[in-house]
């Protein structure tokens, strides 16, 4: 669980990092939006180390009611969205229990400045998802400006935990109802515990 933790917590400074250089000519000098559009091709590198993070990453524009301003192809993957369907918008267009989620963790993430959580969320396909949720304010001249988001699917992780931990559970009750002991026995070190 340490290592995926430092993954997200990597991967999402690379977020971070991608997001400001994209958004900083569009949103610091505040060009129109058709210039927006005739750029996008001299920040071809930066769109597209952010579409191909192995995270879904989000970047909402707080000044905006929260819109999006991205939504890389990871996201599009795990929440089903198109980055059209998406883009300038915000998580209103979502499923209701997707886009309530979202915005109490915005919320909190506006209030304290960042949040770690995580989500149980029914997606597309229909199951249930474990979500471990990032998000972090950029800020631009002291004020928030940006939330960035970063969200990792630990399903199959939490699953696993939950497992180990019923027959761990079953381990103790079995020992306990036969009334019999644990022991290793160390052959390194001749020792029996």
């Amino acid at each position: 669980m340490f290592i995926l933790c430092l993954t997200i917590q990597i991967a999402f400074v690379v977020s971070i990092v991608a997001a400001v250089y994209y958004f900083r000519l569009y949103k610091l000098h505040g060009i129109s939006v058709k210039e927006w559009e005739e750029m996008k091709e001299d920040n071809f590198l930066m769109r597209e180390l952010l579409n191909n993070l192995p995270i879904p990453t989000t970047v909402k524009d707080i000044k905006d009611n929260c819109n999006y301003l991205f939504w890389n192809k990871k996201s599009e993957d795990l929440y089903s969205v198109s980055q059209d369907d998406l883009i300038g918008k915000n998580a209103s267009v979502l499923p209701p229990e997707i886009c309530s989620a979202f915005q109490q963790t915005d919320r909190e993430t506006i209030r304290s400045g960042q949040s770690n959580t995580f989500q149980h969320l029914i997606l597309a396909d229909g199951c249930e998802h474990v979500l471990n949720m990032y998000k972090q304010l950029l800020y631009y001249k002291g004020e928030p400006r940006w939330l960035i988001s970063a969200a990792v699917d630990v399903t199959e992780a939490a699953e696993k935990r939950c497992q180990l931990e019923q027959l761990d559970l079953q381990h103790r009750l079995l020992l306990k109802a036969t009334g019999m002991k644990l022991w290793t026995w160390d052959l390194r070190r001749k020792e029996i515990t």
